[in-house]
């Protein structure tokens, strides 16, 4: 597996593969160690991390450079018959190889990069789509409110929005709640999102497993605090208030989501809007930690607080 740990990092790996480190690294604490010293190491790169199109024509001046810095091949000898095939000569290797070398440091990026970006697109997608259930629930709310969580019910996590737009039939499929970039062909296919009524029903020794995976591959705000009590979001429509994000990973100290190879997380705004972060902040708020630097409920109305699946908004 330390093999794989770069590309896992750079998000360079296939479902399977990703899945395969993932469960590798909740295993063996030596490899998580490892993997977050190669994290910090390539932490100075992140300043370059766009993505930066090729020179117009690189290839092509590569392949006039390299033969101009070739010296001319020997005259061809008169002994050898007209109809005799050139054989092949060291220089004429080094060529072709050089050419290979080029063209493979052009296309493999372009590939990697064009599979990220329709891995985020069809992120995006997925939270316009929830988005659209949210507002929903909050139109019909006294308050405006989004889905509230219940947090005198022992499924009182962050995930239970999934469980909630069930109830409400405004869940078209189970799977849009499942990054592309985070969850292998696998877990799409067997994922499914249990209703309030279901939840209510599992014996709470058994609840741990199944609030992990409740909210899909997504993080929902986790509300604010008012004079000590929970109050759920409200929907002002606010284009900087972040209700919903890719997921935050535990195992990272700033909870940088790993559906996209730890590059950043698409953000829902209250407004419907979604962009994709580098970091965890939008202008200076961190989604993923309170004022107080704490995973919890924000200190106020204008504390956006992305919370994972499991997490309760009150202890």
């Amino acid at each position: 597996m330390r093999d794989h740990l770069l590309g896992y990092l750079l998000g360079a790996l296939d479902a399977p593969e990703h899945g395969q480190v993932e469960e590798a690294l909740q295993n063996d604490p030596q490899l998580r160690s490892e993997a977050d010293l190669l994290r910090r190491s390539l932490e100075p790169l992140e300043v370059d991390r766009e993505h930066h199109q090729p020179p117009l024509g690189l290839a092509l001046n590569t392949c006039r450079f390299v033969a101009e810095k070739i010296a001319p091949a020997p005259p061809v000898s008169e002994e050898r018959s007209a109809g005799s095939p050139r054989r092949w000569a060291l220089i004429d290797l080094a060529v072709a190889a050089g050419v290979l070398i080029a063209a493979g440091a052009l296309f493999f990026p372009a590939v990697h990069y064009s599979q990220a970006m329709a891995h985020r697109t069809a992120c995006e997608h997925n939270l316009h789509q929830n988005y659209g259930g949210l507002q929903r629930i909050s139109d019909e709310s006294p308050e405006h409110s989004f889905p509230a969580i219940p947090v005198d019910k022992p499924y009182g996590v962050a995930g239970v929005y999934a469980a909630i737009l069930k109830q409400h039939g405004l869940l078209d499929d189970d799977r849009q709640l499942l990054c592309p970039g985070g969850a292998s062909q696998q877990k799409r296919d067997a994922f499914r999102v249990p209703t309030l009524n279901e939840l209510a029903s599992i014996p709470v020794a058994q609840l741990g497993p199944v609030l992990q995976e409740l909210g899909g591959s997504y993080g929902y705000g986790l509300g604010y605090l008012e004079n000590g009590r929970y109050v759920p979001m409200r929907n002002d429509h606010r284009p900087a208030f972040a209700i919903m994000a890719d997921a935050p990973d535990p195992q990272c100290p700033e909870r940088r989501s790993n559906n996209h190879g730890r590059c950043g997380q698409n953000v829902l705004f209250a407004d419907g809007h979604v962009e994709f972060v580098s970091d965890c902040t939008t202008g200076q708020d961190d989604i993923f930690f309170n004022r107080n630097r704490q995973i919890g409920p924000g200190v106020d109305r204008n504390d956006a607080v992305i919370g994972a699946s499991d997490t309760r908004p009150l202890r």
